[in-house]
C-alpha cells in the first residue's frame, strides 16, 4: 500500500530517528553546534503511535542571528527542528512580553 502521511512507529524508533536528525545537524554544522534537544510529547514520554518529532538545535554564529526551522511532513513521520544562534536565544530570553502576567499568572 502506498500510504502518503504518517504512520505508526513506536517510541524506540522515533527515538532512533531523532538521533539520525542530531547526527545530520552536528554533519551540517559541524563544530558550530552548541546544544541539540528534543521538546513536547516525545521529551516528556508522552508520545503516541502517530506523535511528531520536535527538536531544538543551537549554534554558535556570532556574525548573525539565526532563526528558522527545517520540517518534514512527507512519508512516514513528520518533524520539524528549529535552528536558532545561541546570541537571538539570549536576546528572546531575555526578552518579557507585555502580556507576560495575564498568560503565565
Amino acid at each position: 500500500m502506498n500510504m502518503n502521511g504518517p504512520v505508526e512507529i513506536s517510541r524506540k524508533e522515533r527515538l532512533q530517528i531523532c538521533q539520525e536528525i542530531a547526527a545530520k545537524l552536528h554533519k551540517l554544522y559541524k563544530e558550530q553546534v552548541l546544544a541539540i534537544g528534543v521538546y513536547g510529547s516525545v521529551s516528556r514520554g508522552t508520545d503516541g503511535p502517530f506523535s511528531d518529532i520536535e527538536m531544538f538545535c543551537v549554534i554558535d554564529d556570532s556574525s548573525e542571528n539565526v532563526e528558522f526551522s527545517y520540517e518534514w511532513s512527507a512519508g512516514p513521520w513528520k518533524a520539524e527542528v528549529n535552528v536558532i544562534s545561541s546570541v537571538f536565544l539570549l536576546e528572546a530570553a531575555a526578552t518579557i512580553e507585555g502580556d507576560w502576567p495575564l498568560t503565565h499568572g
